[in-house]
């Protein structure tokens, strides 16, 4: 067999293992996507619990499985108040969001983990197919 159609084969083995991988893959990242979102759920309620503010936390819904806070108990504006600090860090007002959740215990990344997050169901979305 000459080397010519031994390299031919070989690129068309290459090909076919790179295009089954994905198939291959048994990594299911739903389960660590919920651990993750219910370990920021969790963290959220003790913050809020700290500031006196646990019962106003509205519990996720699975169409988004963020707790969330009503904007009056964690404004965005004027003076702020102690779980302004917990959630948004040294200076709350310039890392305010206008949604508070538990998306944005990271002090001021508001947005980040959610985006994040949901690029990774996206994913094990797709794997699932």
């Amino acid at each position: 067999m000459s080397i010519r159609k031994i390299a031919v084969i070989g690129g068309f083995v290459a090909g076919a293992a790179l295009a089954l991988a994905p198939l291959a893959s048994a990594d299911d990242l739903t389960t660590t996507v919920e651990s993750e979102i219910s370990s920021l759920n969790a963290i959220f309620q003790g913050e809020a619990g700290l500031a006196g503010d646990g019962r106003a936390v509205i519990p996720g819904t699975p169409a988004q499985p963020f707790d969330t806070i009503p904007l009056a108990d964690a404004p965005d504006s004027g003076t702020p108040t102690t779980l302004d600090y917990e959630l948004y860090g040294v200076n709350p007002v310039a890392n305010a969001a206008s949604n508070p959740g538990a998306y944005v215990v990271d002090n001021g990344r508001a947005g980040g983990v959610r985006r994040r997050l949901q690029r990774r169901r996206v994913r094990a979305a797709k794997r699932q197919r």
